[in-house]
C-alpha cells in the first residue's frame, strides 16, 4: 500500500516538476533518494535502540513501566475529557440540570492530563520516573562509546579529526536519546491518540466524518514521510563536520596561524564551510515549512467541513444528535489535530535522529585491538625480543624493509640513522601499535600477536619523541604511569628525572596545572614529566624515543645517567639522533631506508668505517666547532 502510494506521489512529482521545466536528473536524484532506504542499517539502527529502550536494570525498567502505566491513564483521559463536555452541554441545554458531579469529573480529568492546566499532574509524573531512565541510558550510552573509542587502533587514532569524531559521538548519543523519548512521549502516545479518535468518530457520527479525518492522517503521514527522504541531511551534517574540523584544527594550531599572520584566512575558510552547511540546512528548512503549509490548509478545510456537516445533522428534524455531539466534535477533533499537526516534527525528529545516527553506528562497528587473539598464548611476558625479517608499508610507501635483529634478555639495543629510516615505527609496532606487513616480532619465541595485548603492555613502557601531557597537574601526569603510586614514589621519579626544581619553583608545586597537552611546560620540561612516569611505572622492556632530544646538553648529561641506571637489568631499545647517548648500547643497529645496513657494537661500527662511522664523525665534527664558538 505504502509503496502504490510512493509510486503515485512520485509520479505526480514527475509531471508538476516536468512542466515546470525542471531537469529530469534532478527529479530522479530526488525519486531515488525517497525510495533509497538500506534496511541493513536501518535494521542496525533498530537494534541498538533497542538496548536502551528497555534497559537490563530492573529498577530503570520499573520507571519505564510507571511511565508506561501512566501515560495509559493520559490516553483515556484524553478520550474521556471530550465525552464528558457532551454530556455536560446536553445535560445543560436538554434536561436543564446542574451536573456538578460531571463537571467536577471533567475538571479532574483537565487537571490530570494537563488540558490547559499547567502541565498536568500525569505528566509530571512520568516525566519524574523519566528522569531516571534518561540517566541511566546517557550514563551508559556515553561510557560505552568512549571506551569503544579507546580501544580503537592506533592507525584509526591516527587518521580521525577530533572535532569531527566527537560531533559524531556528541550527536549520536543525543539521537538516541531524542529517538526514545520522542518513542515514549510523542510518536506512540500520538498514534493512540489518532486511532482511538477513530473509533470514536465511527462509533458516535457516521462514516463521512471519519473518512474525512482517515484522510488527514494519511495526508500527514504520508507527506511527512515523502519530505523526511527528500531531506539530505547526511550531507548537512557532514558540512557540519568540516566547519567544526576546520575551527577545532585553527585553535589547536593557534600558534602557527599567529606566526604566519593567517587570522583571517582561517576565519574565511570557517565562515565557507559554515556557509555551505546553512545552504544544505535552509533547504531542508524550506521543504518542512512548504509541507507544514500544505498540511494546515487541508486540516483547516477538513475542519470547516465537518464542523458544517455536524451542524447541518444536528439541525435536520428529527435528528437523533444534540449540541454536545458538536461540542464532542471540535473538542475532540482538536484535541486530536494538535498532536496530529505535530506528529509532522516527531517524524522529522525522529527521521533527523536516525539520519545522526548512522555515523556513531559505524564508529561502533569499527574493530577494535584484539586483546586476545585466535592463536593466544598465555605465556608470561618476559625474554628477549626477537624481529625476523619484519617489512611495513603505509599504503604503498615502504617504511620497514626485510629487517631483523634480537635484542637479548637485560641488554641494550640502538636504533640509528638518518630521519625517516623506520626507527620510531619500529618502536609502535614493538608496543603492537603498529602491526607487520610481513615478517614477525617475538618475546620469548612467541609472537606478540598470540600474546594477551594489555598484559604485554603492562610490562613495557615508552619515553616518545614527542611528549604529549594531560590538561591536569604535574603529580597527576607523573602517577599516570602507575596508579596505585604513592605521594614519596611520584616525588621520588620527579627527583631522577631532574623535575624538583621546576616544581619547586612554583607556588603550587605538584598540584601545577601542565596546560592543555602540555603547553604550559617547554619541551624539555615535558620530556621530564614523560621519563618520571615511566621510571614510575618500572617496565621490564623500555623504550626510548629520542628521549632525551628536546633537553640542552646539561641536564641531558643529568638525565642521561638516570636513563642508564633504568635500562640496567632491562631489556631496553633506544632511538637516538645523538649518537654520544647510545655509545654504550650492547648492540647497535643501523637503518638507511628501512633497511639494516650495519649492527654491531660501538666500537665494531666504528671499525667498519661504513655509515655509522660517517654519523660519527660528523656530529663530532659538530659538536668541536660549538665547543670553540663558545670558547
Amino acid at each position: 500500500m505504502y509503496s502504490v502510494i510512493l509510486t503515485a506521489l512520485t509520479g505526480l512529482a514527475s509531471i508538476i516538476i516536468s512542466n515546470r521545466g525542471v531537469a529530469k536528473s534532478k527529479y530522479e536524484k530526488l525519486k531515488s533518494r525517497i525510495y533509497e532506504i538500506d534496511t541493513n542499517i536501518l535494521r542496525k539502527k533498530i537494534k541498538f535502540i533497542q538496548n536502551y529502550l528497555w534497559p537490563e536494570d530492573s529498577v530503570v525498567r520499573a520507571n519505564v513501566s510507571i511511565c508506561l502505566i501512566l501515560m495509559g491513564f493520559k490516553r483515556i483521559a484524553n478520550i474521556l475529557i471530550p465525552l464528558c463536555n457532551k454530556w455536560i452541554v446536553d445535560d445543560l441545554t436538554e434536561k436543564k440540570s446542574f451536573c456538578w458531579e460531571l463537571i467536577a469529573f471533567a475538571f479532574l480529568l483537565a487537571v490530570l492530563s494537563g488540558g490547559g492546566f499547567s502541565s498536568g499532574v500525569l505528566r509530571s509524573l512520568s516525566n519524574s520516573a523519566w528522569k531516571k531512565v534518561e540517566n541511566y541510558n546517557h550514563l551508559h550510552m556515553e561510557v560505552d562509546v568512549y571506551n569503544h573509542v579507546l580501544r580503537l587502533p592506533y592507525n584509526w587514532h591516527v587518521n580521525k579529526k577530533s572535532a569531527e569524531l566527537w560531533e559524531i559521538v556528541n550527536r549520536g548519543t543525543s539521537s538516541v536519546e531524542m529517538l526514545i523519548h520522542m518513542i515514549f512521549f510523542s510518536l506512540g502516545p500520538t498514534l493512540f491518540d489518532v486511532f482511538s479518535s477513530l473509533l470514536l468518530f465511527y462509533n458516535v457520527f457516521d462514516g463521512t466524518l471519519t473518512l474525512l479525518v482517515f484522510i488527514i492522517v494519511v495526508i500527514y503521514v504520508i507527506t511527512t514521510g515523502v519530505v523526511c527522504k527528500m531531506q539530505d541531511r547526511q550531507q548537512m551534517w557532514k558540512a557540519r563536520g568540516e566547519a567544526l574540523s576546520l575551527r577545532a584544527d585553527a585553535l589547536m594550531n593557534y600558534e602557527t596561524v599567529k606566526y604566519f599572520c593567517n587570522e583571517p584566512m582561517e576565519a574565511d575558510r570557517f565562515k565557507e564551510a559554515t556557509i555551505k552547511y546553512q545552504a544544505h540546512d535552509d533547504e531542508n528548512k524550506i521543504l518542512r515549512r512548504v509541507t507544514d503549509g500544505v498540511e494546515n490548509v487541508v486540516t483547516g478545510f477538513v475542519f470547516m467541513l465537518g464542523s458544517l456537516l455536524v451542524a447541518y445533522k444536528i439541525s435536520r428534524p428529527g435528528s437523533n444528535m444534540s449540541a454536545g455531539d458538536y461540542i464532542l466534535f471540535t473538542t475532540h477533533f482538536t484535541q486530536m489535530i494538535s498532536p496530529l499537526s505535530y506528529i509532522s516534527y516527531v517524524f522529522d525528529s525522529v527521521w533527523e535522529s536516525f539520519c545522526q545516527l548512522g555515523p556513531l553506528i559505524e564508529l561502533l562497528e569499527m574493530p577494535t585491538e584484539n586483546q586476545k587473539a585466535i592463536g593466544f598464548v598465555d605465556s608470561e611476558i618476559e625474554g628477549s625480543i626477537r624481529v625476523e625479517k619484519v617489512s611495513f608499508a603505509y599504503k604503498e610507501a615502504k617504511v620497514l624493509d626485510n629487517v631483523s635483529f634480537e635484542v637479548p634478555e637485560g641488554k641494550t639495543v640502538a636504533l640509528v640513522g638518518p630521519s625517516g629510516s623506520g626507527k620510531s615505527t619500529i618502536v609502535r609496532m614493538l608496543y603492537r601499535l603498529l602491526e607487520p606487513t610481513e615478517g614477525s616480532i617475538s618475546l620469548a619465541h612467541n609472537d606478540i600477536r598470540n600474546l594477551d595485548l594489555y598484559k604485554m603492555r603492562s610490562k613495557m613502557a615508552t619515553v616518545p619523541q614527542d611528549c604529549v601531557l594531560f590538561d591536569d597537574t604535574i603529580k597527576y601526569n607523573i602517577g599516570y604511569g602507575r596508579s596505585t603510586a604513592t605521594d614519596e614514589e611520584i616525588e621520588e621519579a620527579a627527583k631522577n628525572a631532574q623535575l624538583l626544581d621546576l616544581i619547586n619553583r612554583s607556588a603550587e608545586k605538584f598540584e601545577t596545572k601542565v596546560g592543555e597537552r602540555g603547553l604550559k611546560l617547554s619541551g624539555g620540561e615535558k620530556q621530564r614529566v614523560a621519563i618520571a612516569r615511566t621510571l614510575l611505572k618500572n617496565p621490564k622492556y623500555l623504550f626510548l624515543d629520542e628521549a632525551t632530544s628536546s633537553l640542552d646538553s646539561c641536564t641531558e648529561k643529568q638525565i642521561q645517567s638516570a636513563l642508564m641506571n633504568l635500562c640496567e637489568n632491562r631489556t631496553c631499545v633506544i632511538v637516538a639522533h645523538r649518537l654520544s647517548t647510545i655509545a654504550h648500547a650492547d648492540n647497535i643497529v643501523v637503518l638507511k631506508n628501512g633497511k639494516v645496513v650495519e649492527q654491531g657494537n660501538h666500537n665494531e661500527l666504528l671499525a667498519k668505517n661504513g655509515l655509522y662511522s660517517e654519523m660519527w664523525r660528523i656530529q663530532q665534527e659538530g659538536q668541536g666547532a660549538k665547543m670553540t664558538g663558545e670558547n
